[in-house]
Order: C-alpha cells, then sequence, then structure tokens
C-alpha cells in the first residue's frame, strides 16, 4: 500500500475561513468521510468542515466555527463526520449537526439530547426558575421560566445571580474572563479587565456572602471588587508562576478566606494578606472545593480529587491547625463538589465523579443520594433555600434538583462491602458499612477471623486459611435494628511479589497491570491522579502458582525517564530477586515471570506429582507423570523470566517428555503440564 500526497493547502485543519493561518489542534479533533456513492467526493473537519470533489486535490469550506457564518455554521472540535445515504451528519464538542444538502445548509440536531457538560451554575432565591450555567464548549447559558438562552460563547465557566437584585447576573469563559450583566440577561459586559493576571481553566469566584457588591476572585492572586466588578484590588502577592484552583469565604466572617494555590490550602482571616498555610496534615491531593459552617468561621470542610482511597473529605473545627477525615465509605472516586446544609445537624452534601452522596451527625456513613439521577460526573452542587432543592450541575447529562433530605420514618437497611479477598498470608480484609438511614454504632462479628467482633465502622479482619467464612453486621435507628450476613471465600496467595514504582513529575500517566496465563488482569494499579511527583510507593501482591506478565504504560507515551524526572519500576520476589525494572519504556513495557506452587491436578483421579529428573549433565531432562484418564495435554516450559521457551503436545495415555534446555542460558526454568481438568507445575535449575 502506498499514499500519494493529494494537497498541502489551504490548512483545512485551521481556524481561518480561508485556511491561510498555520494553527490547527487535529492531534485532538480531526475526521473524515467519503460519499459512499462518488469516492471523489470527501469531507474532512477538524475546527471547521471542509469539501473535495476531486479526491482532496482541491478543498472548499462548508461550515465555520463561528456564528453567524456565510458559509454555515458547525461547532468547532469535530470528532465525526459520517454519511448516511446523501446526508452528511458532523458531532463536535457543541454537539450533532446534519447537512441534507452537501453541505450547503447545516442544522443543530442536538435538541433532547440532554448532554450538556456544565462546569458551574449560580442559581436565585428571589426568583427560583433563574439559573446561569457555564458549560464546555457551549459557553455561559440562562434557563429563566423554563427556556434556555446561550448568552456568552467559548467554553463557559462559574456563574452567579446577585442575590439582592436578580437583573445584576455573572458569566464566566475560561481562564477568568468575567462578564456582568446589569439587564436581566440582555446584555453582558467584561469586568475582568482590571486584572492583569492569568486564571485557571475554570476560574473561581464568588459574592461575597455579606455584601452582594463585593466579588472575590481568585487568578494568580487573590483579587477582591466592591463595586461588583468594576474596579479590582490585589489582597495577596503570591507571584505569577501558578492560578488560584478554589476559593471560599466565610459567611459569617468575611474576612475569613480560603484558597486552593499550587498545592497549598491558604488562610486569611483579614480579608487578605497575610496567608497562613493550614494544609500540612492534608492529604498531598487537589481541593477542589470549600465548604463553611455558616455560624462558624473556624469550621469548614474540604473536598479533595485524586483515586487515593479513604481520602476524600476532611474538616477541621479550628482554622485548619488539625485536621480529622470524615471519608468513612465514600467511594473511590474525586470529589468535585462539596456544601453544607444550612440550619441541619452538619448535614453536608458532596457531588463526586459517580453522583451524589450526604451525611450528617445522625447517621453511621455517607448515603448515596442519586435521586433517580444517573451515575454521572457532579461538579457543583448548590441549595436553593427557597425551594428546599439541591441542585446539581453534571458533566454530560445537565442540570438536576432534587429535595433536600430528611431522615427515614423506617428501620435502617443493613449493608457491607468487603475489599479484595484474594490477599497475602496475614493481610487484613476491610469490611465498609454500606447501610441506609443507619444511625452512628455498628455491631460486627467475624466467626473464624482477627478481631472476631468490632465496633468500628471500617473494621480490618484477618484469616488464618482459605476457605468460606461469614460476616454480619447489625445497624439501629430511632425506628428499629437491622442485621445483613454474607458468606463469602478467603483465599491466602502463597507467592508474594513487590512492585516498586518510583514516579516522574507526570504520575497521572503512570498505570500496571499482573495478567495471568489466561489474559485475566490478577492486580493493577494507576493511573495515579493526585500522587506526588518523585514518590515512590511500594504495592505487595500475592499470587497462586502459574506464569505471569506484568505491564506497565504510560498514557503520553514517553516512558518515566528522563526529561520529566527520574522515575523508574522494579519487580522483586524472594524466588527470583530483582527480576524486572525499566524507565525508558514509550507507551509500555511488559515483563513475564513465574511463581511456583505444587498445585496438582485439577480435579479426577490422579497423583499430584510432576517428577523432573536430569538424563545429562549439559541440561536434559526428563519430565514424568502419572494421571488417570488424562487426554490430550501440552507440556510449557517457561524460562527465567516467564518467556515460554518451547512447547511438547502430549498425546492421550503418555506419560513422559524430554525436555532438552541445552541451547537455553543458566536459570530457573517452570514446567507445566496442561490439559482440561490438568494443570502440574514443577522447577529445575538449569
Amino acid at each position: 500500500m502506498t499514499f500519494t500526497l493529494r494537497s498541502n493547502s489551504p490548512n483545512i485543519f485551521g481556524y481561518d475561513q480561508a485556511g491561510q493561518d498555520s494553527g490547527g489542534q487535529s492531534r485532538y479533533d480531526m475526521a473524515l468521510a467519503v460519499d459512499p456513492a462518488n469516492a471523489l467526493i470527501v469531507y474532512a473537519a477538524g475546527i471547521d468542515v471542509w469539501k473535495s470533489t476531486n479526491a482532496g486535490t482541491t478543498w472548499s469550506i462548508v461550515s465555520h466555527w463561528t456564528h453567524p457564518s456565510a458559509v454555515g455554521y458547525t461547532h468547532a472540535d469535530v470528532h465525526c463526520l459520517e454519511m448516511i445515504g446523501t446526508k452528511i451528519w458532523c458531532g463536535s464538542d457543541g454537539g450533532v449537526f446534519q447537512s441534507t444538502n452537501a453541505g450547503a445548509d447545516w442544522n443543530d440536531r442536538s435538541t433532547g439530547l440532554n448532554i450538556m457538560q456544565f462546569y458551574r451554575m449560580g442559581g436565585s432565591e428571589l426568583q427560583t426558575d433563574l439559573v446561569m450555567a457555564g458549560a464546555q464548549d457551549n459557553g455561559s447559558n440562562m434557563l429563566e421560566g423554563g427556556i434556555w438562552t446561550h448568552v456568552n460563547g467559548a467554553d463557559g465557566m462559574e456563574a452567579a445571580v446577585d442575590p439582592s437584585d436578580i437583573n445584576i447576573r455573572y458569566c464566566t469563559s475560561q481562564n477568568g474572563s468575567i462578564r456582568r450583566s446589569d439587564d436581566g440577561g440582555q446584555n453582558f459586559n467584561g469586568i475582568s479587565w482590571g486584572i492583569s493576571e492569568d486564571g485557571a481553566w475554570v476560574t473561581p469566584y464568588i459574592i461575597d456572602p455579606n455584601d452582594p457588591a463585593t466579588l472575590v476572585a481568585g487568578y494568580n492572586n487573590v483579587w477582591i471588587s466592591n463595586d461588583r466588578g468594576d474596579n479590582w484590588t490585589s489582597v495577596s502577592g503570591f507571584g505569577l508562576n501558578e492560578t488560584i484552583r478554589t476559593l471560599e469565604v466565610a459567611p459569617s466572617n468575611s474576612d475569613h478566606i480560603v484558597i486552593w494555590r499550587n498545592g497549598e490550602l491558604r488562610r486569611s482571616t483579614t480579608g487578605g494578606a497575610p496567608w497562613s498555610i493550614i494544609s500540612a496534615d492534608l492529604p498531598e491531593l487537589q481541593v477542589t472545593s470549600i465548604a463553611f459552617d455558616p455560624t462558624d468561621a473556624l469550621t469548614f470542610y474540604v473536598a479533595l480529587s485524586g483515586y487515593m482511597d479513604g481520602e476524600k473529605v476532611y474538616m477541621t473545627s479550628d482554622g485548619g491547625s488539625s485536621w480529622t477525615n470524615i471519608t468513612i465509605n465514600l467511594p473511590n472516586a474525586p470529589v468535585n463538589s462539596i456544601v453544607y446544609h444550612a440550619g441541619s445537624d452538619d448535614g453536608l452534601y458532596v457531588g463526586t465523579d459517580m453522583g451524589v452522596f450526604y451525611t450528617d451527625n445522625t447517621l453511621g456513613n455517607w448515603q448515596p443520594y442519586g435521586q433517580g439521577m444517573p451515575a454521572v460526573i457532579v461538579m457543583e452542587l448548590e441549595i436553593n433555600y427557597a425551594t428546599n432543592k439541591l441542585r446539581a450541575a453534571t458533566y454530560g447529562r445537565g442540570l438536576w434538583e432534587t429535595p433536600l433530605y430528611t431522615p427515614s420514618a423506617q428501620p435502617p437497611v443493613a449493608g457491607f462491602m468487603h475489599g479484595n479477598v484474594a490477599v497475602c498470608a496475614g493481610e487484613a480484609i476491610t469490611f465498609t458499612d454500606n447501610s441506609t438511614d443507619a444511625a452512628p454504632g455498628w455491631s460486627w462479628q467475624f466467626p473464624g477471623g482477627t478481631p472476631a467482633t468490632s465496633a468500628l465502622a471500617s473494621p480490618s479482619v484477618t484469616y488464618p486459611t482459605s476457605g468460606s467464612y461469614s460476616a454480619t453486621l447489625t445497624v439501629t435507628n430511632a425506628n428499629g435494628p437491622d442485621s445483613e450476613t454474607s458468606t463469602f471465600q478467603v483465599f491466602i496467595m502463597p507467592n508474594e511479589v513487590e512492585v516498586t514504582i518510583t514516579f516522574d513529575d507526570y504520575p497521572q500517566e503512570t498505570a500496571w497491570t499482573i495478567t495471568d496465563d489466561n489474559g485475566d488482569i490478577v492486580a493493577e494499579g494507576g493511573p495515579f491522579i493526585g500522587t506526588p511527583d518523585g514518590s515512590t510507593i511500594i504495592k505487595n501482591v500475592c499470587l497462586n502458582g502459574g506464569c505471569y506478565t506484568f505491564t506497565i504504560t504510560d498514557s503520553f507515551g514517553d516512558g518515566m525517564c528522563c526529561d520529566n524526572g527520574p522515575g523508574s519500576y522494579s519487580l522483586f520476589t524472594n524466588e527470583l530477586g530483582n527480576f524486572g525494572s525499566g524507565d525508558v519504556f514509550g507507551a509500555e513495557e511488559s515483563v513475564q515471570f513465574c511463581v511456583s506452587l505444587n498445585v496438582g491436578v485439577i480435579s479426577g483421579e490422579a497423583t499430584n506429582e510432576l517428577l523432573l529428573l536430569p538424563t545429562s549433565t549439559t541440561g536434559v531432562y526428563m519430565a514424568s507423570w502419572t494421571v488417570v484418564n488424562a487426554g490430550p495435554a501440552d507440556v510449557l516450559v517457561h524460562g527465567p523470566l516467564g518467556n515460554e521457551v518451547m512447547r511438547i503436545g502430549i498425546n492421550s495415555g503418555e506419560r513422559a517428555a524430554t525436555i532438552d534446555l541445552r541451547v537455553q542460558a543458566p536459570g530457573i526454568y517452570t514446567v507445566q503440564l496442561l490439559g482440561e481438568d490438568l494443570r502440574m507445575m514443577a522447577r529445575v535449575v538449569r
């Protein structure tokens, strides 16, 4: 197959309507379609849609990414072009568009999809049907009286409505371009021109809860306006190297401001400088959201991103001098938003990548709070106290609302989960309460385990041997008790493999798996989002006897060394020693290895012994076995690092095979006899 250049001008992947620019983002969005009735007619798209009638020799533009457009409009960032019959379909970050006349006209066919990717929203308690919201690729939008109006382009970000005047409304585009309307959303004008700094992709800003004329915004530094954005003053001196990602002002005292910037949580008690670092006892994860107790400026809660299990929500009651982990049973998914329910018993709602959860002091854990909403990424939560509704801005399924939590009038429903039951000897299995409507307090029973009972929310239990065990949890509330008993199998795996990874500057790109000889994943880790750059983790994995493949991947394709920090990995067992390591491997690298176990046969009457006897001093061995009613099988020989070096077919009734390793390097070799319902293993030193 050979390829011939058809054209290199105009630039059909750029932004310019005439194709005369040199830009573009085809690494992110590029699509191609050919007319099924005429192979000479080709459509290509990246930012705009172009058409060729001579197989790509010349091109003419048939849609442009700005609106309105004389050549027709389709949203930028096109990922899909399809021709179905005579219709052209264009799928982009802005929805689905269709042309029925060869690209001469385009119609937006996205109505009813309900898949808007909202970043943020802001509502009103003066007019409860009014919502401002910012969406990925679909700008800022206004919902009023059940009608959506698009009020600003680009990528829409944080939005707000003045709590004292519904005519004053705010919206933002990426990196902190704030706009304000003074006429109920009819016109919006920029108000952030006086801030000579960069903002984050989603730049945080809020209306001061004690003064609606005051705005507090986070760019490289903290900026405050006392006249709704007409004039701004910087109240920090952090420099220009990083942007603020999260910001909150205490409802009980506007001088108390907490921000997240450059891996540090900082707090001011003076409405500006000085700023104190208060994150020393927090995990090294990004703080995505902050919620104050509305009556106490020293008590606030932080939500954490990343995939570090058990590290999702923390609270402080002393202004950040000390912290308490209140993650309890939240799933291992990023938490993007947290809100405090004023007037409740410390009620908290969190929006995660797996939906919404709720807890308060009357409950023993976090309750799923889906209320019919799909398990979708929730970017922001807000409470509208005028309607007693919780609202959620989701990244992919639009906006949702539900009534606020009310205590159940029924007994609880007991339930629990347990961690991995295939463990190393002495390794504990963690049980996690997953009951609903249960008050604090747990009664666990673990027959045969240590401990045999527990009153903790998430106890860890060890078991002496492999086998069948049961666990029982009893919980209660004011309406009565409930119990749940579950039976499960514990597998004590005999072969321990130590996986050590030192990360480069991009841990989020790294992941690894261990697969068995059937290709099934038996252990895995990563991607390590939120893990500190340059840090080291050690993971002990226990396996049954057999041969396995360890694979490490880098999603960016540049390995773990060396331009982005000296990362590396290594593998160790007591039997093999240090048997694998690496750092420069591009997109992925694999290491094969075997661990031993006399597993005998899986079923049937047979001996459980595979004998290997040397027949020479130079590396020839006789493998023999006795199996009743054994059918055809294979003898597989793996080298010291798990690579297959020999495979011998065995007919039904044969009881021996010659293993010739004379051409192989010295080392430990694994010999397996594999057949239907048959598995034997032995090791030999060459």
